[in-house]
């Protein structure tokens, strides 16, 4: 299950993004930035992440071989 893919590298960015979301939650309730901008932070990190780790991905599967 957790072998070299994209199914793997899927999960791996579910899991930094739960990271990156409570340190956006945590910042925005410490009154750092607000709510605005981290919801937008979020949206940007629910596309970049997974791209950016489906691309990391795909180049060590490239090497692997």
């Amino acid at each position: 299950m957790f072998g070299v893919g994209s199914r793997t590298a899927l999960a791996t960015s579910a899991f930094a993004f739960f990271f990156v979301a409570a340190f956006a939650i945590n910042g925005v309730n410490l009154g750092n930035y607000p709510l605005r901008i981290a919801l937008i932070a979020l949206g940007y990190q629910l596309v970049e992440l997974p791209l950016a780790i489906l691309v990391g991905a795909r180049v060590y599967e490239g090497g692997a071989s």
